[in-house]
Order: structure tokens, then C-alpha cells, then sequence
């Protein structure tokens, strides 16, 4: 866990607005996922057939990815309250 939050803390530091990017990361995933739905439910409705639900396989990928960005995000947003917090306590 401890090599995950090193490698979170310098791929964070790379990206002085990672929250942003992660933000417009995921309106981007939701944005494709949805036009890929719509895309999906015409093929259904026009054909009669219940295809399957290939769109699904983007939500997935872009769930974890998001998540995986996220999660190291979060890890070093933790790392940096902390410094601030022992920053505090030695005054």
C-alpha cells in the first residue's frame, strides 16, 4: 500500500489541478457512455432485438479508471492534511 501511495503522490504532483482533470475525465466517460447507450437502445428498438449491452464495457473501464484516480487523488489530499496537521502541532 505504501509503493500505491508513493506512486499516487508523484503522479498528484505532476498534475497541480488533478481534481479538475479527473472531473472533466469522467464527464467525458459519462458523456461517450450515454451516447452509447442511446446509440444502443436505436439498435434495439429499430431491430426488434435485445443486443447485448456493449456500452456497458466503457462504464466499466471508465468506472475503474476514475475510481483508480480518485483513490490516489484522495491518498494524496490525506498525505497533505496531514503535513499541514503536523505543521500545526509543531508550533
Amino acid at each position: 500500500m505504501a509503493a500505491l501511495d508513493q506512486i499516487g503522490k508523484t503522479v498528484m504532483k505532476e498534475l497541480p489541478n488533478a481534481r479538475t482533470a479527473l472531473r472533466i475525465a469522467a464527464a467525458v466517460a459519462v458523456g461517450a457512455t450515454a451516447i452509447q447507450f442511446v446509440v444502443w437502445l436505436l439498435i434495439v428498438l429499430i431491430s426488434g432485438h435485445l443486443a447485448s449491452p456493449w456500452w456497458m464495457w466503457t462504464l466499466l473501464v471508465a468506472g475503474v479508471l476514475a475510481g483508480a484516480g480518485w483513490l490516489l487523488n484522495g491518498s494524496r489530499a490525506a498525505a497533505r492534511h496531514q503535513a499541514e496537521a503536523d505543521a500545526w502541532d509543531a508550533r
